[in-house]
């Protein structure tokens, strides 16, 4: 197996170009509107350098960001608003806190990190025993019947 995605940004160097790589879109706006404005517990899985979770956390939010990069984290957690969020080293499957969530994001290409049926299942079930009783999990993926490269 070759080298997965998102371990390219466990390279410092690499990390600290996603913002530029990566610039916000509107489903940042899809999030925040999940969330609403009443407080929530969140958590932004994938959450890479923490942008939309400090945007959550600075708007009332009791926030977390989990991410398998550590380089990722050191760079969301240095941005101004990085103290508000609790960064967790970890991935979906991986995930292990003795919390639950209102909400859980995967924005953007974050569950296009899971390549292998079992890995997404094994994702989706962790993230399930993470959500509260009336807790909402909410991801993008790509349409497979879309074919950029075709037009």
């Amino acid at each position: 197996m070759g080298r997965r995605p998102c371990l390219a940004f466990t390279e410092p160097r690499l990390a600290a170009t996603y913002d530029l790589a990566n610039p916000p879109t509107g489903d940042y706006d899809f999030y925040l509107g999940l969330a609403g404005c009443e407080p929530k517990t969140v958590l932004d899985m994938g959450c890479g350098s923490g942008r939309l979770a400090r945007e959550l956390a600075r708007r009332g939010h009791r926030t977390f960001g989990a991410d398998p990069s550590a380089a990722m984290l050191a760079i969301a957690n240095a941005r101004a608003g990085g103290n508000a969020v609790s960064w967790i080293e970890a991935d979906a499957k991986g995930l292990s806190l003795d919390l639950r969530f209102d909400l859980i994001i995967m924005t953007g290409h974050v569950f296009q990190v899971l390549l292998e049926d079992r890995e997404i299942a094994a994702s989706l079930r962790t993230l399930e025993r993470h959500l509260s009783a009336d807790g909402l999990l909410a991801f993008e993926t790509r349409n497979p019947d879309r074919r950029e490269w075709d037009a």
